[in-house]
């Protein structure tokens, strides 16, 4: 590497640009197999993603036992009476009530379901039992406004990074790097069939904040690094000493990389010990939450260090352009 960094502390030596189409293929390979799954799901019937209510409009219902219950009993007791398998069920924390949440019922299927609830847990169904149905039309409303969230998100992230950077391709090798991330995630969603509701907004709004943060770290670095060696270089000129090399953009990348990477494992290593505690900890909703980000940590992660930069270096062809200010 060129003398101008030679100083220059770097916590790794990993040649990463250099090396970028092994890691390009691994996100390929990766996303290919989560397709795979997907596909295999929407051929089995079971369609590309495991929609709750909010997305497809069903019948979402509150049951307040008066006993502690096993969720098993209950998804007996549903599949039975419903022939739905499908259904979420939640307890509610610190209470002997249930949230049941499924396709829209008939009229035959929510009496059976009614009979058999109360008459294994003797319950006064007026009382102890709430039927809502969610439709079609809020349903609707929600996707779009899931979709126009993420858009507004990437716009406003884009404009930031323009305006932080000026340099319209390192925020555009930003996206993609967290288009990357959410794909990754929205294939494990299909894959693992976690139910989408109305905490998958909030978890893909999350992926984009934290990939997004730890690209910026890396390139707020080789935004430095350019400086320092434009400076170098116009220091050496005017002491007339002899003409150093100056660093390719390759170098300058790989260095950034190196002297940042352990702040963003670091940093995921300290989300993911929190989000791992939850996921253990936590009730199922909980769970449908934390189980995306620990996900998107990993991901994330590995675009900023291992994508990010070379999807730069392949935007300029390889080519250093003037230094940002």
């Amino acid at each position: 590497m060129s003398a101008l960094f030679a100083t220059g502390y770097a916590a790794t030596n990993m040649r990463v640009v250099s090396k970028r189409r092994r890691y390009i293929m691994v996100s390929v390979l990766a996303i290919a197999v989560g397709l795979g799954f997907m596909l295999a799901n929407v051929i089995m019937g079971n369609g590309a993603f495991n929609l709750d209510v909010e997305f497809t409009g069903g019948t979402d219902i509150t049951i307040e036992l008066e006993r502690e219950f096993d969720v098993a009993d209950i998804q007996r007791i549903v599949l039975e009476a419903t022939g739905e398998g499908a259904a979420q069920i939640q307890p509610i924390l610190g209470t002997n009530s249930v949230a049941i949440r499924m396709a829209e019922l008939g009229a035959q299927q929510r009496q059976a379901l009614i009979t058999s609830i109360t008459a294994e847990y003797d319950l006064n169904p007026d009382e102890h039992i709430t039927m809502i149905d969610v439709s079609a039309t809020i349903s609707g409303e929600m996707q779009r406004s899931a979709i126009i969230a993420i858009v507004l998100a990437c716009a406003a992230m884009m404009l930031y990074i323009a305006v932080r950077f000026r340099d319209m391709k390192i925020g555009l090798s930003m996206i993609i790097a967290a288009a990357h991330d959410v794909i990754i995630v929205l294939l494990f969603y299909s894959v693992l069939r976690i139910p989408l509701s109305n905490s998958f907004i909030a978890a893909m709004l999350t992926v984009l904040g934290f990939s997004i943060n730890a690209t910026i770290i890396i390139f707020d670095r080789f935004r430095e690094n350019r400086k320092l060696a434009a400076q170098a270089l116009k220091d050496n000129a005017m002491m007339g000493k002899r003409k150093i090399a100056e660093p390719n953009l390759e170098e300058q990348l790989d260095l950034s990389i190196n002297q940042t990477i352990l702040r963003c494992v670091y940093t995921a290593l300290f989300v993911l010990v929190v989000s791992l505690c939850l996921y253990i900890l936590g009730v199922p909703a909980i769970r449908d939450f934390t189980l995306p980000i620990i996900i998107a940590t990993i991901c994330g992660t590995y675009s900023s260090v291992f994508l990010s930069g070379p999807i730069y270096y392949m935007l300029v062809g390889g080519k250093e352009p003037a230094a940002a200010g």
